[in-house]
């Protein structure tokens, strides 16, 4: 009997130490959480925000000529010294010799502004509106508002560009994106994966995957490269291993259809905007 209640002694020390532990964890863990959660109180409350502020503008002059305005209709500066951009439109203004009346937009919701660097990155969907390639004295007139779609732009040509996070570089006058690209122009859509957009020449390059199909002259097309840069200047594409498929009538037999291809193509953009 003796040994039993030696045993049983034993036994409750033990599930007492035991349970000692267990809370002993419990209050660790506790202190944890909590240190955790005040540690991380002040950024869910905003302290991580210097400044908000509606109606945003940041533009760049350069000898009496604006380059560039970047327009928001809210921004949230960070301590970091960068910006939170909702409902942004940035337009950009051609640089250099007949370039002057050029003017191209780029827009979408959600934006990242880094100002000391230079830097707009599109959080997500982004869209640009390029001017196309105009006749003598179609060019649209520069404009310092934002949004897209001005009435100044209704009857001008644009090429409608939908991509997603955009980088444009400032101090480079460089927009870049890797991701998948839909464009339409003059009738025709196309697609493509990545591309380089230079702000100063108005050069347009589309990395690989080039596909574009419409109408031309009332024709079916399907043009098809791995590589395209579209010069608006000189109104010019160059194409790398390009094919060009063209049938007599929509919905035409294979008879009907004609096709041309080249290591190295170059078409040419007439003042109307046909090839």
């Amino acid at each position: 009997m003796r040994v039993s209640v030696d045993r049983l002694r034993m036994g409750l020390l033990a599930g007492a130490g035991l349970l000692l532990l267990v809370i002993a964890g419990f209050l660790t863990y506790a202190h944890y959480r909590t240190h955790r959660f005040l540690k991380e109180l002040p950024r869910k409350l905003g302290a991580d925000i210097r400044q908000e502020t509606n109606s945003f503008t940041w533009s760049q002059t350069v000898k009496g000529k604006t380059i560039f305005t970047v327009h928001a209709a809210k921004a949230i500066q960070h301590k970091n010294g960068k910006y939170a951009m909702h409902d942004v439109g940035i337009v950009i203004y051609g640089k250099g010799e007949g370039q002057d009346s050029r003017v191209d937009r780029i827009y979408g919701n959600e934006f990242e502004l880094d100002q000391a660097e230079g830097i707009v990155r599109a959080m997500g969907e982004v869209h640009l509106d390029l001017q196309a390639p105009a006749a003598s004295g179609g060019a649209v007139q520069p404009t310092d508002s934002a949004p897209a779609h001005d009435e100044d732009l209704k009857s001008a040509k644009l090429i409608h560009v939908k991509t997603s996070n955009l980088v444009y570089q400032q101090k480079k006058g460089t927009a870049t994106t890797d991701q998948a690209i839909e464009f339409e122009y003059n009738g025709l859509t196309g697609q493509a994966t990545g591309a380089d957009y230079n702000a100063d020449t108005g050069i347009l390059l589309l990395h690989s995957a080039v596909k574009v199909s419409g109408l031309d002259n009332g024709k079916p097309i399907l043009l098809t490269a791995t590589h395209g840069e579209l010069d608006r200047m000189d109104r010019r594409i160059v194409l790398a291993q390009a094919s060009f498929v063209t049938s007599a009538r929509e919905g035409g037999d294979r008879a009907s259809r004609q096709t041309v291809e080249s290591q190295r193509a170059t078409a040419f953009l007439r003042k109307g905007g046909s090839v």
